[in-house]
């Protein structure tokens, strides 16, 4: 496990330094559970919004739609519910940005329920440059679920705009559900479609999730689709938000060997995961069929709240395999419509950038923040190297504590040995706090927000300690970015990350780095703030 820890970093390293240097940045619905009618809990007042994730003014929102990159700016759109939590349905809302980092609220673009069919869930939209759907050359062409319950089921609706995605019309039902009818089935998937252009055929190609499949339907015209195969994964639950695309796959040496695919889905409701996430698959896709390497697949990220991604290429890239852009619905099914939040429900998570990696005999996304993400903190404060045990927690460097910043530092072992436990506490005060916990002997880190504030719902959803294997046979580099509502934990330049929700008041704001059964040593520590 040492050495293909040690194999990854220097991968990441080596890769790194190959990547291009054009850097953007960033800023959900089990479709089904677009439709909530119950209250939530009484807010907690004391909790801020978010200061640096996207949330909506007001209103629910939850899946994030594949953005796109058209007149020299980014176009996103966000399932948004403006009548959460009295009145159900959802609208596509549109948000745009020049950078990735910050958004405009653009308003809606599709409304709610004004067809027969229902609202609009979660699916994608393309730019149809050569007018193969006919409705002209650069029209944008959105296929979404929509519940359908007139045809027995959900089915796909085709919208589109002759306006840059300002606003769609309703073209058609091109897909109906092949359940339709079916009442031994009590949630009849048949939703969330990633369309893509692909050259090789000269046709599109869907992504679709199915109950307990993983669909591929292709088109010459966006409009009749035939099916071509299917991933079965009866284990993984309701699957939703399927994506597929290619990468470049990186050497261990920074070198590129064979291009592969990568298919990707949230799932949700099965035990072993307690709640939802994001799997992924790396192997071979044909034009028909996708191949995975490995059967079991990976995790995207070993928290709790980090779902319903999208994923997407760099549209300014010099090389568009290099790398892949992903963004999530920072939020869990099991607890989201009781969220104590004031004035909006959901939020997304901060931009990802996603590299495939090769280290021995295995494949992996490298997930990570994007650099840009920095442009929005205004100060840096540096701290000491030190070294922590029992007796000497780390010493802060002064500075204005706040609820919203990111704190970087590197661990390390003394004189070859690492303490029992390194507990970093976060926005703790009153009896609120939220540890991540570094265990060296387990090769475990973990994030343990029981006591973040006043929780949503007590179950093993909420509580359950998250965990994440982490290398410590070399020094530990640790990336968190704290906000209102929501801590992001990266570990090791993205060898794993961990998302998680938290409910801790704005007052709430003081830090501790402490070790227990021995001695580590902290060092290129900076806090970054917005203030």
């Amino acid at each position: 496990m040492d050495e293909t820890f040690m194999s990854r970093r220097a991968a990441l390293a080596m890769i790194a330094g190959a990547m291009p240097a054009t850097l953007f940045l960033h800023g959900c619905s089990s479709s089904s559970g677009s439709g909530v009618s119950n209250p939530p809990p009484t807010p907690t007042p004391t909790q801020a919004r978010p200061a640096y994730h996207l949330t909506p003014a007001s209103g629910w929102i939850n899946d994030p739609v594949r953005p796109l990159w058209m007149g020299g700016i980014w176009n996103l759109w966000v399932l948004w519910n403006t009548d959460f939590p009295t009145g159900n349905g959802t609208a596509w809302r549109r948000y745009t940005s020049s950078d990735l980092v910050n958004w405009t609220d653009q308003g809606v673009s599709i409304p709610k329920y004004t067809t027969a069919y229902g609202d609009v869930w979660g699916g994608s939209s393309v730019v149809d440059t050569n007018n193969t759907a006919g409705y002209g050359a650069g029209a944008v062409i959105a296929l979404m679920t929509m519940p359908c319950n007139n045809l027995g089921g959900q089915g796909t609706g085709l919208w589109y705009s002759n306006n840059g995605g300002v606003s769609f019309q309703f073209g058609s039902i091109v897909q109906t559900n092949p359940l339709a009818g079916n009442t031994s089935i009590s949630d009849l998937v048949f939703r969330d479609p990633s369309v893509f252009w692909y050259a090789p055929a000269n046709c599109w190609v869907m992504n679709l999730a199915e109950v307990g499949k993983l669909s591929i339907y292709t088109s010459t015209d966006l409009k009749t689709w035939t099916y071509q195969s299917a991933m079965v994964r009866s284990d993984l639950g309701t699957m939703e938000c399927p994506h597929m695309f290619p990468l470049h796959l990186y050497n261990a040496d920074g070198t590129t060997g064979q291009d592969k695919w990568v298919l990707l889905c949230g799932a949700n409701g099965t035990a072993a995961r307690f709640t939802t996430g994001t799997q992924y698959w790396v192997g071979n896709f044909d034009g028909t069929t996708f191949t995975p390497d490995d059967w079991t697949g990976n995790w995207l990220d070993a928290g709790p709240d980090f779902y319903a991604s999208t994923v997407f290429a760099d549209a300014n890239a010099a090389d568009p395999l290099a790398y892949a852009y992903a963004i999530a619905w920072e939020n869990n099914w099991d607890y989201a419509k009781a969220m104590p939040t004031t004035g909006y429900y959901g939020q997304l998570s901060i931009m990802r950038q996603l590299i495939l990696q090769f280290v021995n005999g295995a494949s992996f996304l490298v997930n990570k923040s994007i650099a840009a993400q920095d442009s929005i903190f205004k100060s840096k404060v540096q701290g000491s190297n030190q070294t922590i045990s029992d007796a000497t927690p780390y010493s802060w460097p002064g500075w204005t504590a706040n609820p919203s910043c990111r704190i970087d530092f590197t661990l390390s072992s003394v004189n070859g040995s690492w303490p029992s436990e390194i507990d970093l506490t976060l926005r703790s005060g009153d009896g609120d706090l939220t540890k991540l916990v570094f265990q060296p002997s387990q090769s475990i880190v973990a994030l343990n927000r029981s006591q973040c504030g006043k929780a949503p719902i007590s179950d093993a959803a909420w509580n359950t300690v998250r965990q994440a294997v982490c290398d410590f046979s070399a020094p530990v580099s640790v990336s968190v970015f704290v906000d209102s509502g929501s801590v992001e934990v990266f570990l090791n330049g993205g060898e794993q990350a961990i998302s998680a929700l938290i409910t801790t008041p704005s007052d709430a704001t003081v830090v501790a780095l402490a070790a227990s059964g021995g001695s580590a040593a902290i060092s290129n520590l900076q806090i970054a703030s917005l203030i």
